[in-house]
């Protein structure tokens, strides 16, 4: 059982096991990924469920207006822990099970999204796999304006298919041919080509990017996605 976000929050800060959320003077929270003893930020089974948690203390925190996630390392996250990945292999597992375990941190993903707060991401770093489908639950991408970053879905390349979302909010996103040729390749973006393509919404210098974030959710940004609005279209393709 995991503890309920009145349990959990009780003050400006709490440290969960992957995240910590912590609360500032003009009331922004920042939620920071720091997987503990890993170089870079992957999915645990922890951080699927701790996302959710997160979320249920946004929306029950009648001081904040929204928050910002960023990374507590170098880079932002890479995706899926590809040694835990393999020993599902082994397990033997029923379609039942299976499913159990993969819809966690699709549910939490969910759970941000429509938490009824602002979110934004500051992606300091490269955003693959899984990360990048935790900044595409966001309502603001902000990316530092580093040439050496990359965004994108590459399970293609292993083997496997995006399972965070990924499939259905990047096809919303950007349409469904950009969206499948990304997906079916396994491309990698840069930052402005992510910006091109309207994966992520503003590119910055680095020393700008939190500030970035944070004066987004207080000048009162959007806390709904857009397919979430009424009578919302996926993007035609290009003439």
């Amino acid at each position: 059982m995991h503890p309920t976000p009145q349990e959990l929050f009780s003050g400006d800060s709490v440290q969960l096991q992957t995240l910590t959320y912590r609360r500032a003077d003009n009331g922004v929270v920042f939620i920071t990924i720091d997987v503990k003893d890993r170089p870079v930020n992957v999915l645990t089974p922890e951080l699927h469920h701790e996302i959710g948690e997160v979320a249920e203390m946004l929306a029950a925190d009648d001081k904040a207006p929204g928050a910002v996630i960023h990374s507590g390392k170098a880079s932002f996250m890479a995706g899926g822990d590809l040694n835990r990945i393999v020993r599902y292999y082994d397990m033997q597992r029923t379609a039942e099970e299976a499913y159990e375990q993969s819809r966690a941190y699709t549910e939490s993903l969910r759970k941000l999204e429509t938490c009824g707060k602002r979110v934004a991401v500051a992606i300091n770093g490269a955003a693959l796999g899984g990360g990048l489908e935790l900044a595409l639950a966001c309502h603001y991408r902000v990316v530092a304006d580093e040439p050496d970053i990359l965004l994108g879905l590459p399970e293609v390349s292993l083997g496997l298919l995006p399972g965070g979302g990924g499939t259905q909010r990047l096809p919303r996103l950007v349409g469904l041919r950009q969206a499948s040729s990304l997906i079916l390749t396994g491309k990698r973006l840069s930052p402005v080509e992510a910006l091109q393509l309207g994966v992520v919404h503003e590119v910055v210098p680095n020393n700008q990017l939190i500030s970035q974030a944070e004066n987004w959710v207080l000048q009162a940004g959007d806390a709904q996605q857009p397919w979430d609005r009424k009578g919302y279209r996926i993007p035609a393709a290009p003439a």
